[in-house]
């Protein structure tokens, strides 16, 4: 209910009520301002929610400021979704607050947040779709941030701070983001050229989706590696000085990196350090149509490759270990584009032993399986995409409960070299990065 109360001005009008049992709001028309206040959890709010509660405020339709004072220890799920006006937020400073899921979600003139010291928690598609949002800053304090939470928004780059302990990919679908740091001071994760890694730099957790902004960073903060480069080559033009091949091709696969991306849309994985690419990893980088994951890689997490819609074709190299975590494919939905897998792994029954073995066969099978079916739109990606393997081990993969459903084809390519990637016409083309 919304009562009005008294008018401070001929103007102004003071509008109050309860967003929770020890939960209060007040909203200034003249200021169009919304205060949060009290010492309790705010009310979940949304489709979710018995009855579709809707928010109190839903009527102020100009509300332009959000302020959340101290005490407020929660802010409810699709509090402030849709507010098609607001235009800033100012979070509590002290006591210990969390943002739920989808609370500021679609709230497209909001372009600058400030994450305070008193949020610990943000909950899945929290700032999602905020299509405006291109600053955002934290202080110490936040602990976890969940899937999506800044999904879909403009940002393009970000400190995350030493308190930071886990999160899901929570900038997915960020097309502008083009580069992650670390606090040095943070025990769990590491930047490692822009993207989010483990601390020691062995598990991928966030490649920016912006990556040829990613590679432009890289070029500019490593300018000296031309000038030794172009050194190089004058040197070996004037018989000064031989190179053995292996140090030429490195030099050249440096220059040519940024050239495979603009050019062909290939996007190389490196495996040096990394060994593992994490959930959610690398969803939906614009711009790629062949992704490369070069050999050295053992393990993926749940849909680590996940969206771009433009992706045609994958390699996995013959060091995967897994292609289930916790019975699920590492790859998933949006990627409609999808039209050759590569799986250089000669050990298939390797690729599913960890969930079939804790699984009930047959209904494991049509269970992880039936994401496949939306990989390519309305149609079931286990026939419409290619899936290459090993013709050493062609005969294994077609009796596998799992691979046998796929439509399989052996070829000798996996046995000439480990890095390929396929273009149009079933050309393979050899590829070489150290």
């Amino acid at each position: 209910m919304i009562i009005l109360l008294v008018t401070t001005c001929l103007s102004a009008k003071v509008y109050k009520g309860k967003c929770g049992k020890d939960v209060n709001w007040h909203y200034i028309s003249d200021t169009r301002t919304l205060y949060v206040m009290g010492n309790g959890t705010m009310d979940d709010y949304g489709a979710y929610i018995i009855k579709d509660k809707k928010t109190p405020w839903r009527k102020f339709t100009g509300l332009r400021k959000v302020i959340i004072c101290d005490g407020v220890k929660s802010i409810g799920r699709h509090a402030f979704e849709e507010c098609a006006n607001l235009e800033r937020v100012t979070f509590p400073k002290e006591k210990k607050c969390y943002i739920s899921a989808y609370a500021f979600c679609n709230c497209n003139k909001l372009d600058s947040v400030v994450i305070t010291e008193a949020i610990t928690t943000i909950g899945e598609k929290a700032f999602a779709a905020c299509d405006s949002l291109r600053t955002l800053s934290f202080k110490e304090g936040i602990k976890s941030m969940s899937y999506l939470c800044f999904g879909g928004t403009r940002i393009e780059r970000v400190i995350l701070p030493s308190s930071l302990n886990s999160l899901v990919n929570p900038f997915g679908c960020c097309d502008s983001l083009s580069w992650i740091d670390v606090s040095k001071e943070n025990n769990f994760f590491s930047s490692v050229d822009g993207r989010l890694c483990s601390k020691d730099s062995t598990v991928l957790y966030i490649l920016p989706n912006n990556e040829l902004g990613r590679l432009e960073i890289i070029k500019e903060n490593k300018k000296h590696w031309q000038d030794i480069y172009y050194s190089f080559l004058e040197l070996l033009e004037d018989g000064s000085i031989e190179l053995d091949s292996t140090i030429l091709k490195a030099f050249k696969a440096l220059e040519s990196r940024e050239k495979l991306l603009t050019e062909k849309g290939i996007l190389v994985i490196d495996s040096n350090p990394i060994r593992e690419i994490g959930m959610n990893a690398i969803d939906g980088v614009k711009g790629v149509k062949h992704l490369v994951i070069l050999e050295g890689i053992e393990k993926f997490g749940c849909h680590a490759i996940r969206g771009g819609q433009n992706l045609k074709s994958i390699y996995f190299p013959s060091t995967l270990k897994n292609f289930v975590d916790k019975d699920r494919l590492c790859i998933g939905g949006r990627l409609e584009g999808l039209q050759q897998v590569f799986i250089a792994s000669e050990e298939p029954e390797q690729l599913f032993q960890s969930s079939v073995s804790n699984t009930n066969s047959s209904h494991f099978i049509k269970y992880c399986w039936a994401s496949l079916i939306s990989l390519s739109g309305d149609k079931d990606a286990r026939k419409t995409c290619v899936w290459y393997v090993p013709r050493s081990a062609y005969s294994r993969y077609k009796n596998h409960p799992c691979w046998g459903q796929l439509n399989l084809k052996a070829v000798d390519c996996f046995e000439k070299t480990k890095n390929i990637y396929w273009e149009e016409g079933d050309k393979f083309f050899n590829i070489y990065f150290f």
